[in-house]
């Protein structure tokens, strides 16, 4: 397989590509191109016609790329370039693995705060043997203590915090934002703070019950998943398995896009 780079303005958009792709989704993957690079080339036909990749072609000219990476399969009939585009989505549809979807953002603190993804969606789908639709039963995760118990500052960065924080507090000392806009600004801020999951379960192993409870309740760690649907942290709807797990595959959203 031999990867060349094409300009852009010489890939064609196919016609009748049956595959949508929301604009929230093409930031996204524009976003992940910014970060980690352009990890997978598009592939087009003899004729320049995108096969695979729309959405990657349209978060790289919103990136103003003027080339991107490409696999021309010029060995392939027009017949198996039709089957092939639609197949190639077809196929990569699969459910997630939630629990370890789950314990792998938690135990490695993954953050996702700069993408525009919401995995709380992902918990949904339809019971079996009769069960709701709309939640499901989930064995729940024992923390055990592996470790000291972290401090707080092992268990959140805020760097981003305190930089915006000192800038806020400077605007103020020079009368150039409101109070109103100070406290805006100030919640807005704590965005910013990002949670290290893997030292947050080992400090919820060393806590005592109300502590616990209490962190479960602000989903530091998501015990139950009924909890967490009547806290608020995710809401379902019907047919949620139809409506969202089709649509993702393990690769994650900025992949299967094609």
């Amino acid at each position: 397989m031999q990867i060349t780079e094409r300009k852009i303005g010489e890939l064609i958009p196919y016609a009748r590509n049956a595959k949508k792709h929301t604009e929230r989704q093409v930031k996204n993957i524009a976003k992940s191109i910014n970060e980690f690079g352009f990890l997978q080339p598009l592939v087009i036909s003899r004729d320049n016609i995108i096969v695979i990749g729309h959405a990657r072609c349209e978060a790289a000219k919103r990136l103003k790329m003027l080339t991107v990476p490409c696999v021309c399969v010029d060995d392939l009939t027009d017949e198996q370039v039709r089957e092939l585009r639609i197949l190639d989505n077809r196929l990569n549809e699969s459910p997630w693995n939630v629990e370890n979807l789950l314990s792998d953002i938690n135990i490695n603190g993954l953050d996702f705060s700069d993408f525009d993804i919401n995995f709380t969606n992902l918990l949904g789908r339809l019971g079996e043997n009769g069960e709701s639709k709309y939640t499901f039963a989930d064995d729940i995760p024992q923390y055990h203590i592996t470790g000291a118990d972290p401090s707080l500052y092992e268990m959140v960065d805020t760097e981003k915090y305190d930089e915006l924080m000192a800038g806020i507090g400077a605007a103020v000392e020079a009368g150039q934002i409101s109070e109103e806009d100070e406290n805006l600004l100030r919640w807005a801020a704590t965005r910013h703070i990002k949670f290290r999951y893997g030292n947050i379960a080992e400090h919820y192993a060393h806590a005592d019950k109300a502590m616990q409870e209490l962190m479960e309740r602000s989903a530091l760690v998501i015990i139950d998943i009924d909890d967490a649907i009547k806290n608020g942290f995710t809401r379902l709807r019907k047919n949620i398995f139809d409506e969202y797990v089709p649509d993702y595959d393990i690769r994650g959203e900025e992949e299967a896009e094609t």
